[in-house]
């Protein structure tokens, strides 16, 4: 079929040619850079990378609990004071001793962590909203917050283990570094073969 097409002379061969030498030129780049960067980047380097960039795998988290009252744009006034109503009560459920995961179980709308005592586990400084974040972050291992609001609603927060340094381990974030250092790798080859290559000039 394509030998008929090519000599039924219905296309424009210099325009098929033009597009076959580009086709050529995008093929040969591909596979040049498919083989290069094959064994470009080793564990080794991998490894090395993560050791000497460890900062960047570093983050401040906390184990929190909470319990959440509700609330929407939609509410109107009254109902929202009862939402704040609602989560001073069981603020002061708290306050008179009554232990916080059976209280979230009993108030938090937030049903999920509500089974689990209201437990959000450790949560990553800058993860959640900045109001949350201040809060949580701010509080000592053991003590609790009063009701503060955020777009999701009233939430009281009890620190269970305060802030620690988490590292990500190596296999966590090797698939990235590997992608960033073909990506050096790349842009290196690219460079270096461009800066190899004799350009001529040609009048129009």
């Amino acid at each position: 079929m394509a030998q008929q097409i090519a000599q039924s002379g219905e296309l424009d061969q210099q325009l098929v040619q033009a597009e076959l030498d580009e086709f050529r030129r995008q093929m040969l780049i591909s596979r040049y850079f498919e083989n290069y960067l094959k064994d470009a980047v080793t564990d080794e380097s991998i490894a090395n990378f993560y050791s000497t960039h460890a900062d960047r795998y570093q983050s401040e988290s906390v184990h929190v609990a909470h319990i959440l009252i509700r609330v929407s744009p939609e509410m109107g006034e009254v109902e929202r004071q009862a939402k704040l109503s609602t989560a001073h009560e069981a603020y002061s459920k708290l306050q008179q001793g009554q232990p916080f995961d059976e209280v979230a179980a009993a108030y938090s709308e937030d049903r999920l962590s509500a089974e689990k005592g209201g437990d959000l586990g450790w949560l990553q400084q800058g993860a959640v909203g900045p109001t949350f974040s201040k809060t949580a972050f701010d509080l000592e291992a053991g003590s609790v917050s009063e009701p503060f609001l955020t777009p999701f609603g009233f939430h009281i927060v009890k620190v269970i283990e305060g802030p620690q340094t988490v590292t990500k381990p190596l296999e966590a974030v090797e698939g990235d570094i590997r992608y960033e250092l073909r990506n050096e790798a790349k842009k290196a080859e690219r460079e270096r073969l461009l800066n190899s290559a004799e350009i001529e000039k040609v009048d129009a």
